[in-house]
């Protein structure tokens, strides 16, 4: 059998992160995934300020190619407003037209949420649809005319990974449930793990991930692994 076509996985991470951290955590899903699929990192615009206990000689070690905290968006009145959120959102549809084609999003806490929103926008720019999404710690956002786009009213069909901490305080598992709503019940799955607002990278978790990634991928007829149509 020759080696598989493999799938290409946009990353999106949470809050404070970047694409190195967010690469960092996920570096063993990755290695695990390997010989199915490329991991594509994309840190978000908004540079966040540095913890208020960092020190000068901290500053001095810090690679000078790190990116520093990051956000897609900050909110306000009680999450009431979405500040930046419309500047990252053109930001990943540029990146996702200009280095897609994209088989899948993989999106933790906030990328989880902007990973729903960009591909609900994604028809009216006449951009394909990913394949599938893989969400982690995500959330339905608050009820404003940016993001009305996505409801439970207004469902997504596309294939979706629902992954949801029981001990979530962060991102409560209602807030995740409430998210999972806005997708076709068909073709969502949900997948529950006892810690709080991370992705589990455990052994039995990545056999879930990994199960779910390799159903996109299909065997033809002379043995040969390539991307489900």
């Amino acid at each position: 059998m020759t080696n598989p076509q493999k799938l290409r996985i946009l990353c999106l991470h949470g809050y404070t992160q970047n694409a190195k951290i967010f690469r960092g955590r996920t570096a063993v899903i990755a290695k695990d995934l390997k010989d199915i699929a490329e991991f594509v990192y994309v840190s978000a615009p908004h540079k966040l300020p540095d913890k208020e206990d960092i020190t000068e000689a901290e500053k001095l070690k810090r690679d000078p190619n790190d990116e520093g905290p990051r956000a897609w968006y900050k909110t306000e009145q009680d999450q009431q407003v979405y500040i930046g959120y419309d500047e990252s959102l053109a930001y990943l549809q540029r990146f996702y037209s200009e280095n897609g084609p994209f088989d899948a999003l993989l999106g933790f806490s906030q990328g989880a949420t902007l990973s729903a929103l960009l591909t609900s926008t994604l028809p009216t720019l006449s951009l394909p649809l990913p394949r599938f999404l893989l969400l982690s710690g995500g959330y339905l956002p608050s009820p404003t005319p940016t993001h009305s786009v996505l409801t439970p009213t207004n469902k997504l069909t596309i294939p979706s990974l629902h992954v949801i901490g029981r001990e979530d305080k962060w991102v409560l598992p209602e807030r995740s449930e409430a998210l999972l709503e806005c997708f076709e019940e068909r073709g969502r799955e949900v997948h529950y793990h006892e810690g709080g607002h991370f992705l589990p990278t455990g052994a039995e978790n990545r056999r879930k991930y990994r199960e779910w990634v390799a159903g996109f991928l299909k065997v033809d007829g002379e043995g040969v692994v390539e991307a489900q149509k």
